[in-house]
């Protein structure tokens, strides 16, 4: 039997790797908590334990989902709201790890060989090269390279 290569290795990781680990290591409730509650000390500017609009404003991401956020309403948030936003994130990392998963494992037989590793590696380097590729001339410029891909199309309901 032939022993796979540490590209092959490095590209399984690749694969199912990340969504799969994030999705573990904040699968505990202990661990979430310390997560949420390092979060809030972190940007909790005034100590008040609660983060105010004008806290996140640094921080595009957040601020423009502040109101999303927001679960009651009261223009903060506090621990159980980031708490929240912690355990769906937690739900999505988990779904797109089992939905990696599927995708990869193309005979159903519930594990990944290296070529399903291989081929699914494949699939997504022309995948992220072509979002790339903003000209569609099969070339990638620096310019091309310094660009945020644009992100992939939404997957068909299953």
């Amino acid at each position: 039997m032939r022993r796979p290569t540490t590209a092959a290795l490095v590209g399984c990781l690749f694969i199912v790797g990340p969504g799969t680990a994030l999705a573990h290591q904040h699968g505990s409730d202990h661990g979430g908590r310390e997560m949420s509650g390092r979060m809030l000390e972190r940007i909790d500017k005034n100590k008040d334990g609660l983060i105010s609009r004008e806290e996140v404003a640094g921080m595009p991401r957040m601020a423009e989902r502040f109101d999303q956020l927001d679960g009651n309403g009261d223009g903060l948030l506090d621990k159980a709201e980031l708490g929240e936003v912690r355990d769906r994130v937690r739900g999505e990392l988990r779904e797109r790890a089992e939905e990696r998963f599927e995708d990869t494992d193309a005979n159903g037989d519930g594990a990944i060989d290296l070529a399903e590793a291989q081929a699914a590696a494949q699939r997504r380097a022309t995948d992220m090269f072509e979002r790339l590729d903003a000209d569609g001339d099969g070339r990638l410029t620096r310019e091309e390279m310094s660009r945020r891909a644009p992100p992939p199309p939404p997957r068909p309901p299953r």
